[in-house]
């Protein structure tokens, strides 16, 4: 299908168009040809058709950024009780000079 281009009073060509299409990441899959030379710099305004989804569920940010706590178990509360407690019985000697 081929898209009608608007040219500028200077000449250029100028597009304000609506092409549908799906975001991977940084790159958009557009459903049709744009008409639009590769490496054309271009404006980009979004507009989701459908609603946003979130990758992850609510309270999943937290868990994964706990990392290998997220997990917590009273084994785990016991280990970093037993490394307290050595912290603050370890004997410091002083440095002589």
């Amino acid at each position: 299908m081929e898209i009608p281009l608007k040219t500028t009073a200077s000449g250029g060509e100028k597009m304000p168009r609506t092409l549908h299409g799906r975001v991977y990441g940084k790159t958009i899959e557009l459903n049709q040809d744009s008409g639009i030379p590769d490496g054309q710099d271009v404006e980009v305004a979004l507009h989701t058709t459908s609603p946003v989804t979130l990758a992850i569920s609510p309270g999943d940010g937290i868990r994964q950024s706990a990392g290998p706590l997220h997990d917590d178990s009273p084994e785990d509360d016991h280990i970093l009780a037993q490394i307290q407690q050595a912290r603050h019985a370890a004997r410091w000697r002083k440095v002589q000079g």
